[in-house]
């Protein structure tokens, strides 16, 4: 399965841990530069 999200900056750091504990593997980080809707 995949699970994409988007995640305040500021709270990437508290999450990663608890998805990793919960079993989550290959988490990639990267930055938004541009939003088109």
């Amino acid at each position: 399965y995949a699970v994409e999200t988007v995640a305040d900056k500021n709270d990437v750091n508290v999450l990663l841990p608890k998805l990793k504990s919960r079993g989550a593997e290959d988490i990639l980080e990267l930055n938004i530069t541009k939003i088109v809707k």
